[in-house]
This record gives C-alpha cells, structure tokens and sequence, in this order.
C-alpha cells in the first residue's frame, strides 16, 4: 500500500479537530490515539467493503467461529502491522512531535476475552484473514469486561474494566442489523385467512441486539472479515408514566435488566441467578447471530422467492429487509423505510393488501408492489384504493421482472414528485396569502404605500434572520412591528 504521508497527516488533524475541537498541541495522548485510529480505519474500509462485496457476488461458503469471548489485544499496533502502515504512521507522527509508542499506550485492552478460550478465537479471526478465507467471528459486546484490578492497602481490589471509557474507534454500530431476541412465552396455534395452520409465539420477554462490527485485517493483504458483537439493549428504555410517578427506579428497570445480558465479561455463576444470566447471554447471542446468518442467507438464496435477491444483483438495488408474515411486514417497513417494498398478496396473519392499507394510514412513502399468481380483477381493484402502484404476477420471469420493476418505481416517482410539486406550491400559496395579509396591516398602521410596506417587512426580516413567512405571522399576531 503506497500512502501519502501528508494526506495521513491531515486525515489525523481533522480527526482532531472535528472529535474534539483541538489541534495536535492542545490534544492529550487518547485522543491523539482516537485520531490516528480513526484515520487508519479510513484505510480499512474500501478493503472491508469490497471483501463483503466479493464474498456476496461469488456466492462463496462462509465460516462463522462464535464464541463467548474473544481476547483480541490492542487492535491499532495488530492492524498497523498486517496493513504494513507502521513504519510510515511511525514518520508522521515523528513529524508532528509524537511518539507512536506513547500513543499505543493509550489504547485499553478491549474487554471481550480474558484468557486461552478467547485469545484462540481471536488468533483463528486473524488467520482466517491472512489466508484469504470467508470467516467471521460472532460474540458479545461486553460493556465492562471481566474487572480492573488495583492493590489497595496491600489487597486485590476490583473494579469494572471501563474499556470504552474513551470511545471505541475500531467499532462500527450498525442500526440495520437489529433483532430482536424472545426469552420464555409460550406458542399459541392458529389460522390465516385461507385456513392454514401455524404457529405464534407469545408472552415473550424480548431484547434488542444492536450489532457492532469490528474489522479483522489480513496480513499483507486485501482481506478484511468481521467480528460482529451483540450489545443488548431494551426495547424500551423508560417508563415515562412511571417515571413522572417518580417511581425512578422502576421507570427504568427494563433497560437496566436488557443491559445486564452484555454488560459484564463471565458475570459470578455461583448462584442461581448468575447461572441464569450467563445462560441468556449465551442464547441472546447465539439468537442473534443465527436470525443474522439467517438474514444473509435469504438475502442470496431467498424464500419463496428465490430469485429475487439474484435478479436484483448488480442492478443499484439491496434488499435492505425480508419478513416471514404480514406483521412482520408492517413492523420492517416501518422500521426501514425502504424505497421500494414487494409483498405477496397471501401471506400468514394479515394479507399483502391489508399490509398496503396500515402502511398508508402510516404515511408510508415507499413504493408498494403486490407480487401475486392472482390475475383477478377484485384483486387489481382492491389494490387501487391502497398505496399500492403496481403488481407483477408470479411465477416470476427474469426476463421481465427488472423491467416491470424499473416501470413501476419509475410512475411512482413520476407521481411522488407531481405530489411534492403540487404540496409545495399550495404551501407556497397559503404562505402569501399571509404575507399579504400581513402587509395590508403594515400599510394600514404606518400610512406607507404598498411597496414601502414590503421593503420595510424585507428588511426587518433580513435583520431579524427569519423568513417573510415567519415575520408576517408575527405581524399578524401582534397587530404591526412592535
């Protein structure tokens, strides 16, 4: 890799600048670390992105290694070494008066492994790089590690391994990789519209797995897999009826009992309640990171429709999200806000076209397509009185499927955008009738003249730094400029 020494150093100085408003001489040595760590991931990600990218395309099999901790070191001294960077971010921080090995020392051992079960997991990431193989690595995102230990008074004393006290700059969250997680409940039986049987699963306590992605470099080379970690967080983080009841304590139970699950490395087991968390640990994680293999999988392969992913490769389209049933559907639209969304008219617990209705009443904005074997009229009728833009009968025909696709977003943004126009010149519209309003009132109280009014209700608007609109509303509220 050929790298511009002073295209890295301002890469390292606008880290600085922008994290935390300082210059090289104003910052202390963790943020300097913060600033070369971020500046050398810039490094990263084309590499990582691309290995994503190329592991997708050629459809290659992938190996997942979980494990319940991963003791990967400090990761800016490993990953200067395999992206063979060390020597040249050696020179130019030499050059901007600091010493690389000063800046290492800042960088706190991450809290995920603790002894020969998780420095095995991580050696196995890194040679998995080195050698060019698909494997990721899937684990928990502890917030405390195992402890810190300090002698005090000649005794062991524990405190929590804080290890993000100063950020994780080898950490990406990903917000478009959450599950949810469902301890305990029970499974109920019951029947779609067309009288299938299936099954739902209720009264469950569910958890949110938000997940972390950690980049693992290959040495010497273009391969860069993935660590992913699950944090686990609470669907919701307060009660506010029971927080203005003051009960604060409670109002925030549920978030500090979801944290638990990812908050501490090897939590005490010797009672029951530790067994019972190191237990949900261990299923919340491996939960998690089946649904997101799971997930990748159907993205390539598909469901019932198994193509589609396939069709749409290479074309600027992702599938961004997949539902199994009709609930599933509303909640992943929502959630998402996809620019297009393909539902199948007959799916489990509410129907394709009932989906169209609950997402407009919503305010929907994406382009719904139904995907249907039913060529029946009341259908296409149906179908008209929702969001609801086009349909494209199944089976599915690759020769046409992208062109009918490309067509139907195609009028939706035709529409979309005449939409769009027409709002904004009615609100374009009512805003002068205000305007309007507002002069004649100016002209009225300061005897000025149609022109005179408009300029002096232009410039206290300049003056003021808020818009015609704005001013005349004002105006109109208190009866002139007072």
């Amino acid at each position: 890799m050929v790298l511009d020494k002073a295209e890295l150093k301002n890469s390292i100085l606008r880290k600085l600048r922008r994290q935390y408003g300082k210059t090289m001489e104003e910052a202390h040595e963790y943020e300097i670390y913060y600033a070369v760590s971020r500046a050398t991931l810039d490094y990263v990600v084309e590499k990582w992105y691309n290995t994503k990218k190329t592991y997708a395309k050629k459809h290659v099999k992938q190996i997942y290694y979980f494990s319940a901790e991963f003791l990967m070191g400090r990761y800016l001294g490993n990953n200067l070494i395999n992206l063979q960077m060390n020597e040249v971010i050696r020179e130019t921080l030499s050059e901007l008066g600091v010493d690389i090995n000063k800046v290492e020392d800042q960088e706190i051992d991450t809290g995920l492994g603790n002894g020969g079960l998780g420095r095995l997991a991580a050696c196995f990431l890194d040679s998995m790089a080195t050698l060019k193989l698909p494997g990721h690595g899937y684990g928990l995102r502890y917030k405390y590690g195992m402890f810190e230990q300090r002698i005090e008074n000649g005794f062991q004393v524990e405190y929590p391994d804080n290890w993000t006290k100063y950020g994780d700059p080898w950490s990406i969250k990903r917000m478009d990789r959450v599950f949810e997680v469902k301890f305990g409940g029970k499974i109920e039986v019951h029947r779609d519209e067309v009288g299938k049987e299936y099954f739902k699963r209720v009264d469950t306590e569910n958890v949110l797995a938000v997940a972390y992605d950690v980049p693992i470099i290959g040495y010497g080379n273009d391969t860069v897999n993935t660590l992913r970690l699950w944090e686990a967080h609470s669907i919701n983080d307060l009660d506010l009826g029971v927080f203005n009841q003051q009960d604060y304590l409670h109002a925030t139970q549920d978030k500090t009992l979801a944290e638990d699950i990812s908050r501490v490395l090897y939590p005490n087991d010797s009672t029951d309640e530790g067994k019972k968390l190191r237990l949900r640990q261990q299923y919340f994680f491996v939960s998690a990171s089946l649904q997101d293999i799971v997930k990748n999988f159907k993205k390539v392969h598909g469901r019932e429709f198994t193509k589609i992913p396939e069709f749409m490769e290479g074309q600027n389209y992702d599938v961004v999200g997949e539902a199994s049933d009709g609930i599933e559907a509303v909640e992943v639209c929502k959630k998402l806000q996809p620019d297009i969304v393909l539902l199948d008219i007959k799916i489990p617990y509410i129907s394709g076209l009932k989906v169209a209705n609950i997402l407009k009443e919503d305010g929907f904005k994406g382009c719904v397509i139904i995907l249907t074997a039913y060529n029946i009229a009341e259908y296409i009728q149906e179908a008209s009185n929702t969001i609801v833009m086009g349909y494209i009968l199944k089976p599915i025909d690759e020769s046409i499927f992208l062109e009918r696709l490309k067509l139907i977003y195609k009028n939706y943004k035709l529409y979309d955008d005449l939409k769009k126009e027409v709002e904004e010149t009615k609100k374009k519209l009512e805003e002068r009738k205000v305007i309007e309003r507002a002069k004649g009132i100016v002209m009225a109280k300061y005897t000025l003249s149609e022109e005179e009014a408009y300029k002096k209700m232009r410039d206290l608007s300049m003056q003021k730094r808020i818009t015609m609109f704005k001013l005349s509303e004002i105006i109109i509220l208190t009866g002139g400029f007072e």
